[in-house]
């Protein structure tokens, strides 16, 4: 009697132990409260600026610091993802070291534009006096840096524009619009945006569409047989050499029901850029999303041919995909492995085991008796 008593308590413990050490790896997985937005001057975005969440009263994120921080790209994009806090703690919203009066409800799996407008740029003038049409961070005097914002006209699957100078430096944005409003739906692409590290002139921007259909100058992107196509697209630049182009990017959308039509979620989609002879795995991030589309950006060396695919990870039938070593950072809210993050509790699945352990060996030596 006395050893089913032992072997019950043995087995309830071990029990005990697991469904704990279960919790704490569900636990370990909370999403967190992910924050993005741009930060802007007079309706241009701000690049290299500073963008720090905080908790004013020193309370630690899941990194066992008190903020996270990063700065803008060159179109004055960040994204933050504080993690670790109880729902409705509130945290603020710093830009280049000042509080921008901006409080943020902490809420676990939350996802939240924040966007900000400050005096980060001024303008400069030519010796003259006259207005240079440039723009300089203070203090630096005059400068030939200019943010062109161009729009280009969308027709039959292509959009173009010329750019006539480009300076060392400037800053360019090419948002694609169509009359068609059913054309403009259906074009994958919205925008694209560089730095320019030259000078050139008489600048020809070509984009191009090529649906499903690849275009016969490149090769199969990936596996044929396996790898799902969602589109083609090609950005020509004549008079501007790659080496020329820095921090380039490519704002797309991709449509919901094409995802769990092929049973897939939005961290499964990809971007490839045709370069020499191989296709390459550029950076890619959602950062929003409509009813019907999630919307992309990917970060690009230079421009070239490029395919939008589903990458190959494990998928579930409800449009959601497990996460795999090789899913990159994806701004939907999902939780990043930071610094001090807790990894789950191992610790309780080897007192697990010692239990069951004891607990055999203890049957045992009742036998051998």
């Amino acid at each position: 009697m006395r050893m089913k008593q032992t072997l019950t308590i043995l087995i309830t413990i071990f029990l005990f132990v697991s469904m704990v050490g279960a919790a704490s790896a569900e636990t370990s997985k909370t999403p967190p409260h992910m924050v993005y937005g741009y930060i802007k001057d007079d309706g241009n975005g701000v690049s290299g600026i500073q963008v720090e969440i905080r908790t004013d009263d020193g309370t630690k994120l899941s990194n066992d610091k008190t903020s996270v921080t990063t700065s803008t790209d060159s179109e004055g994009y960040y994204e933050l993802k504080p993690n670790g806090l109880q729902d409705g703690k509130t945290l603020s919203l710093y830009v280049d070291g000042d509080d921008t009066g901006n409080d943020i409800t902490y809420t676990t799996g939350k996802v939240e534009q924040v966007n900000h407008e400050g005096n980060y740029l001024s303008d400069s003038s030519d010796d003259d006096g006259g207005s240079s049409g440039g723009i300089s961070a203070p203090g630096t005097g005059k400068s030939d840096k200019e943010t062109k914002q161009l729009k280009a006209e969308l027709k039959n699957g292509k959009a173009n524009t010329n750019i006539k100078q480009i300076n060392k430096g400037d800053e360019v944005s090419i948002e694609l619009e169509s009359e068609d409003k059913d054309q403009e739906e259906q074009q994958s692409i919205k925008s694209i945006s560089f730095k320019s590290n030259g000078e050139a002139q008489d600048v020809n921007i070509e984009i191009t569409d090529h649906g499903e259909t690849k275009p016969e100058t490149v090769t199969d992107s990936g596996d044929s047989d396996t790898e799902k196509i969602y589109r083609y697209f090609e950005i020509k630049h004549d008079n501007l050499d790659n080496e020329n182009i820095d921090s380039a990017s490519i704002t797309f959308e991709v449509d919901k029901d094409w995802v769990k039509e092929n049973n897939a979620g939005p961290t499964d989609v990809g971007v490839k850029r045709f370069h020499g002879d191989d296709w390459d795995e550029v950076e890619v991030s959602m950062f929003d999303e409509t009813e019907d589309k999630y919307i992309y950006k990917a970060k690009t060396p230079g421009f070239s041919h490029y395919s939008i695919y589903l990458k190959e990870t494990g998928q579930d039938t409800d449009g959601t995909s497990e996460t795999t070593e090789d899913t990159k950072e994806q701004p939907s809210g999902e939780p990043d492995q930071e610094d001090g993050e807790s990894q789950g509790m191992p610790g309780f699945t080897a007192i697990g085991l010692l239990a069951a352990g004891a607990g055999a060996a203890f049957l045992k030596r009742k036998q051998d008796k």
